[in-house]
């Protein structure tokens, strides 16, 4: 699977607040396994109170995104623009590889 940062934004402050109402009390592990299909998976999700929100995915494509979101009710509300990231680097997987030129069409 390839590694997807999606911005999100809602389609209204109403529909925001809905989502945040609909997630609140969800814990972090079912909203995490809640959005997971056979060609993606959700493993972050970074929200303030800007109008922007934040997913790291881990995907076959942007579409099967967009078709999990679907699945989930969200694409009635929300707006995302999904951006694979050839180069991910993670404190919580140290490599010694090189991290590379995402410009190079081997990655």
């Amino acid at each position: 699977m390839k590694h997807f940062i999606a911005t999100h934004t809602c389609f209204s402050e109403e529909a925001r607040r809905a989502f945040i109402e609909n997630t609140k009390a969800l814990t972090h592990k079912e909203m995490i396994e809640g959005t997971q299909t056979e060609k993606a998976k959700m493993v972050a999700h970074w929200m303030g109170k800007d109008e922007f929100f934040f997913c790291h995915w881990l995907a076959d494509s942007e579409e099967a995104i967009h078709e999990a979101l679907e699945a989930q009710g969200l694409a009635d509300i929300i707006v995302t623009n999904a951006n694979e990231m050839v180069r991910f680097v993670s404190a919580s997987d140290l490599k010694d590889d090189p991290v590379g030129d995402p410009d190079d069409e081997l990655n």
